[in-house]
């Protein structure tokens, strides 16, 4: 039984991401035809909130790739938080995605 190869079976949801100077998760890149675009709702630009119910303010690329991947098909739930206009609080958006194994960003 051979290992399978790094990453090998899991799927991500087609997001880029970077840590901002702030330390917060953002994105930079949305995969075109991958399931973050697919669904559209988010952009570049939001902030990572949650993952799964998991915190991921300030967490590294890191960690979010390790609970943004799993298995194809499976569902993933992602809070962002998108700036408003000046002055105005920033929205939190909840956006339920599935795996997808198109895509090699997580």
């Amino acid at each position: 039984g051979s290992a399978p190869p790094p990453g090998g079976g899991l799927c991500g949801l087609g997001m880029t991401l970077r840590n901002d100077v702030a330390g917060d998760l953002r994105i930079t890149e949305l995969a075109p035809g991958g399931p973050a675009a697919t669904q559209g709702m988010l952009r570049r630009g939001d902030i990572l909130a949650s993952i799964d119910g998991n915190n991921v303010r300030g967490a590294s690329v890191m960690r979010a790739r390790d609970l943004i991947m799993g298995p194809q098909g499976t569902a993933v739930a992602v809070a962002v938080m998108r700036e408003g206009a000046q002055g105005a609080a920033p929205r939190v958006l909840q956006v339920q995605l599935q795996r997808s194994p198109h895509v090699p960003a997580a």
